[in-house]
């Protein structure tokens, strides 16, 4: 399903930023409770986002989503009522950015194959079911272990590593060009050529390498050492077999250019080759 660039484009960042002040105007004037009626936006936003919606509707709804998610952290990490809520109001932050911008990447990048998807709200099941296991992590250890959750240096530093892995991959997104697909390509295509600038001339697959420092730096945010190792061996294992898969159709495509260039840099991803 391809869209135009830029009216999505524009609709999109539209929408996120006049929900942002939409939510900021009602919490300025309407709301005591900031959390009663976030909560209820929030359910009735992941109810949409299961719906079948034709493109535009299904654009608004998820930049609307994201929009209230950001707010909402960003009201967390700066309450000095909910204290529970300041770590995890960062992790919001970074979780409604990182998939706000990767459509707005696509769009910028290749709106050839950008797409509702592109936001990756459906990334998978497995996906979602992680984000849980480490939200579930989150307020049970800070309620058993407090102390857990009061180690600053490693919420900065794992604050640091998303922002890194952000610029990483949209670096990568964005020297790939019309080459960056959120799927595997099986055939070739005329657009594709064999990218060895820029990021990729220090990595194979800095978009992976940019979304895994990304998503071992949001369990950091959350001092989640349980779902830190998970996350980072889970996330490991999942690129490496990708990797490996990808990797046999670029043989395919690029032949000896592309194992010439397999030997001479590394994938980026720490033991695979």
């Amino acid at each position: 399903m391809n869209m135009t660039f830029p009216k999505y484009l524009i609709f999109s960042v539209f929408t996120f930023v006049s929900t942002i002040l939409t939510c900021k105007f009602l919490l300025k004037w309407y709301i005591s409770n900031i959390y009663i009626p976030f909560i209820v936006l929030f359910v009735t936003f992941v109810v949409l986002l299961l719906a079948p919606l034709p493109e535009i509707c299904g654009i608004v709804v998820r930049s609307s989503f994201l929009a209230i998610l950001f707010f909402t952290g960003f009201c967390g990490c700066n309450s000095d009522h909910f204290e529970i809520f300041h770590l995890f109001g960062w992790y919001l932050c970074v979780l409604s950015t990182f998939h706000f911008t990767e459509f707005i990447a696509i769009a910028v990048c290749n709106d050839d194959t950008l797409s509702i998807d592109s936001f990756l709200l459906n990334h998978s099941v497995e996906y979602w079911l992680a984000a849980i296991l480490s939200w579930v992590e989150y307020f049970v250890e800070y309620y058993y272990f407090p102390s857990l959750k009061h180690v600053a240096l490693i919420s900065k530093c794992g604050f640091m590593l998303t922002i890194t892995g952000e610029v990483v991959r949209k670096l990568a997104i964005y020297t790939a060009g019309k080459g960056f697909s959120h799927l595997v390509s099986t055939k070739r295509k005329e657009t594709h050529k064999l990218v060895t600038t820029g990021v990729y001339h220090l990595w194979r697959h800095p978009a992976y390498l940019g979304w895994l420092l990304w998503c071992v730096g949001t369990q950091l945010i959350l001092c989640n050492p349980v779902c830190f190792v998970g996350y980072s061996y889970v996330s490991w294992k999942f690129l490496k077999q990708r990797i490996q898969v990808e990797e046999s159709y670029l043989v395919q495509f690029f032949g000896n250019e592309y194992l010439k260039y397999r030997e001479e840099v590394p994938s980026g991803i720490p033991f695979v080759d």
